[in-house]
């Protein structure tokens, strides 16, 4: 049920516990106030006690009109929501009506935002409502219609959380749309209403939303996922029910997207529901699975789209965003004068990067020590190498550091300068092949492109052409993190298809993706 009749209580001398107490900063206060009742993990067996907390908070030494009368309920609203204290939000919310407080704009935005936290998984998932809640949403969202004829888009984002719920949950479209005049919706306002789409039999109109979800860059909760497995889980007709699975590993694949283990556990209970073969599995470096033995695809970024990606790259980001902002006039025209006249490299180098690959305190010879077993290792391969890094690096220990400057090309920034736009540049301009060595991941960059499909190339781009330095063997030779020979992507082979999903407990998030789901089809 949705109200809980348990509640916690707040201890009769919690005036005098934190009162004294000294806090350095506005939440602190507030949650140290709370967290003191929901610790004590007693029963509320009185108005009195809310009242307790509430005057305390506001008659606070500390307070400094910080909190007042209009935004104290929302404020102990938004910490159980944040503590996952729904009974002790739920025993607050029947203070304020016993007393006939009447919430303001922002205790209902809370109010709907500690509903649907509490509840997303037990109506859309389980499908079970509550009449008694609905009837109470609904004439909230009216008294605030009637109050707020115009809403801001945080109160219409709390709204959707609210309405979603209920039987007119298509008004959530048009909240959507007055969100859209002033930014684009967030993650959870597009969860709520998708998932209240696929719950009311709605499904175009979910994957629609869900289309658009991704190209506005914003990430679906799982709750999405949970709700379409559990309609297909209903269907009685299994044939069916495995086209609407392949639709959904299409998307995943399209959109490169990888669940959570609570999605991945939901989709192997439904493949074995529909009397198939379902494995958790893991996934070699060489992309051989361990279930069933197949050698998954590596999707390698064609020419056009790499084309396509260098455009973005140069005119979005590396120019328009970072070498003219953070480059002087004359180091710039160096770089582009020097790009000009160079050869396509095989091998783009991060000097500085390489030599701080195992910490920043070592000497000089150590650091150039490392660069020039790096370049060794390409140059032997007679590979056209490129090393980018800064000017202080010419003071380094010639034995190492002229070996470098003799067997490959060499640019050198400033100090101040940022280096990784640099590497990216000349990356992109030798060509899709060109190995970029670095630990930068460059998420920055990444962040930059516009669109989600640019910003799947990149990721695959770079994961399929970057090698990471993880030490020098005591033999001199480095030892890298090569790309694996697979693309971490859902994908089907021969029939099976593989899910990739996030898993906890893969403690290095650089390495390849391990966590595997292997469907198998009877």
């Amino acid at each position: 049920m949705i109200r809980r009749n348990i509640c916690r209580l707040l201890v009769s001398n919690i005036d005098t516990l934190y009162c004294k107490r000294h806090f350095t900063n506005r939440e602190k206060l507030i949650h140290s106030l709370i967290e003191n009742a929901v610790d004590r993990s007693k029963i509320i067996n009185s108005r009195r006690e809310w009242g307790n907390v509430r005057q305390t908070i506001l008659n606070h030494e500390q307070n400094r009109k910080h909190y007042t009368m209009d935004n104290i309920d929302a404020l102990i609203l938004g910490f159980c929501t944040t503590r996952k204290e729904y009974e002790l939000g739920f025993s607050y919310l029947q203070f304020l009506k016993d007393e006939n407080i009447k919430p303001n704009l922002a205790t209902i935005g809370k109010y709907f935002k500690l509903l649907y936290h509490c509840n997303e998984k037990y109506y859309f998932i389980e499908k079970k409502k509550n009449p008694e809640d609905e009837e109470y949403i609904l004439k909230c969202y009216q008294d605030l219609r009637s109050d707020y004829p115009i809403l801001d888009s945080l109160s219409l984002e709390n709204t959707i959380l609210g309405v979603s719920m209920t039987h007119e949950w298509k008004k959530c479209l048009d909240f959507m749309e007055e969100i859209k005049i002033t930014t684009i919706p967030n993650n959870i306002s597009y969860s709520a209403i998708i998932s209240a789409a696929f719950l009311n039999n709605e499904e175009e109109l979910g994957w629609q939303l869900l289309e658009e979800m991704f190209r506005n860059g914003r990430n679906p909760g799982s709750v999405i996922f949970l709700t379409y497995l559990s309609n297909i889980g209903k269907m009685k007709n299994t044939a069916y029910g495995a086209e609407k699975l392949e639709r959904l590993f299409t998307f995943f694949h399209e959109n490169d997207f990888k669940c959570d283990k609570e999605v991945a556990d939901a989709i192997s209970s439904l493949y074995k529901k529909l009397d198939n073969h379902s494995s958790f599995t893991q996934v070699s470096y060489k992309g051989v699975c361990n279930n069933c033995h197949l050698k998954l695809n590596n999707y390698e970024v064609g020419q056009e789209e790499f084309d396509d990606l260098k455009k973005k790259l140069f005119k979005n980001v590396i120019i328009g965003r970072d070498l003219f902002v953070k480059t002087n006039p004359a180091e710039l025209r160096k770089f582009q004068n020097f790009i000009n006249d160079m050869d396509c490299f095989d091998v783009v180098l991060d000097g500085l990067n390489i030599a701080y690959s195992a910490g920043t305190k070592h000497s000089p010879q150590v650091l150039s020590a490392m660069v020039a077993a790096v370049v060794s290792f390409f140059v032997n391969q007679k590979k056209k190498v490129l090393v980018l890094g800064r000017i202080h690096m010419n003071r380094w220990p010639k034995e190492h550091w002229g070996y470098v400057t003799n067997t490959c090309s060499v640019f050198l920034t400033q100090n101040i300068s940022q280096d990784d736009p640099y590497l990216l540049y000349c990356a992109l301009h030798s060509g899709k092949d060109t190995i970029i060595v670095t630990r930068d991941l460059m998420r920055g960059h990444k962040f930059l492109l516009k669109y989600p499909k640019d910003k799947i190339l990149f990721n695959r781009w770079l994961s399929q052409r970057q090698f990471q330095l993880l030490r020098i063997n005591e033999e001199g030779k480095p030892i890298f993190r090569i790309p694996p020979s697979f693309t971490s992507v859902s994908q089907k082979n021969d029939d099976i298809w593989h899910i990739p999903y996030e898993n906890e407990t893969q403690v290095d998030k650089n390495d390849f993706h391990k966590s595997w789901l292997c469907l198998k089809c009877r």
